[in-house]
Parts: C-alpha cells; structure tokens; sequence
C-alpha cells in the first residue's frame, strides 16, 4: 500500500517509502523534528500490559513521523515504574536517545527519539 506525503519544503507530493523528498531531498515530517508528540497512557483505567502496549504504538507513531520527542504521560504508580524499564530497553536498541522525567511533572516522562543519519 503507497502512503504519500507532502513535502514541508517544496510542497512536492511522493511516496514516503522513498525515504525522501526526490525534488528537494528533505525527510518525511521535517516540520516535526522540533516538536512533541504528546500521548496519555495512564489515565483511562488502562491495565499494565495496555499502557505498555499503548507506550510501543506511541513510540512507533513518533517514529514513523518524524517527531524529536514524545511526552508520555504516565502517573505516578505502578505503569511508572514499568515503563521506565520498557524506555531503557529503547535506549538500549537505539531507537531513542534518552529519557527524563518530564521536570517538574513526575508523571509525565519527556523522550528523545534516535533516527539514523539519513533522517
């Protein structure tokens, strides 16, 4: 299935399977690289196993439209803790640069996201 984009400098319309503008060689949602992809998975009677399934689609969607971070809003309880581990574990696989409380909201967890040189 072709997914298209337009392009945020040109206005070109591709494929964003081509990884880049082929006009003007600018990535997918440029426009996004300075924002925050903000998603609440801890606040609508989500079990553990929702909350870090929600966490996982969050950070894919991030991914996919090339956002610089997504804030997570979490509580302050048990999915808090968890997902500190599910976000080390991103660290780990590189696709996120780092993490932090989101100061001063100990509920809410701001995340750096890693992309590869040619994004």
């Amino acid at each position: 299935m072709t997914r298209r984009v337009r392009c945020s400098q040109c206005g070109m319309l591709y494929d964003i399977s081509t990884g880049r503008c082929p006009k003007c060689d600018t990535p997918p949602y440029q426009e996004n690289r300075r924002a925050t992809l903000t998603v609440d998975i801890a606040h609508h009677g989500q079990r553990m196993h929702d909350a870090i399934e929600q966490f996982e689609e969050a950070l894919q969607q991030a991914r996919d439209q090339g956002y610089g971070y997504l804030r997570l809003i979490v509580g302050s309880g048990k999915i808090n803790k968890e997902l500190a581990l599910d976000l080390e574990t991103a660290r780990w696989r590189g696709l996120i640069k780092s993490y932090q409380y989101d100061d001063p909201n100990l509920g809410a967890y701001l995340v750096k996201l890693a992309y590869d040189r040619k994004t």
